[in-house]
């Protein structure tokens, strides 16, 4: 998970370390982009929540980090 923000990858950094578990709503087009900020690793991710599937690559990329994935708009 990344940021172009550095300000809002702290921030979001400082919440991931307080959570539980972690849920990340993103759209498609996130899914396969990075940006400049590192916010955590995907092995911290608990599920994704998107409007899509994503591609049968990633999705086995989630599989072996044990992550939900949740296509809401299917």
């Amino acid at each position: 998970m990344t940021s172009n923000s550095i300000d809002e990858a702290e921030v979001t950094r400082a919440m991931i370390r307080h959570a539980r578990t972690l849920t990340v709503l993103a759209d498609s087009s996130k899914l396969e982009r990075t940006a400049l900020f590192e916010v955590c690793l995907l092995e911290r991710i608990n599920r994704i929540v998107t409007e899509c599937e994503p591609s049968a690559e990633l999705m086995v990329v989630f599989s072996q980090s044990n992550v939900e994935v949740i296509a809401a708009g299917e």
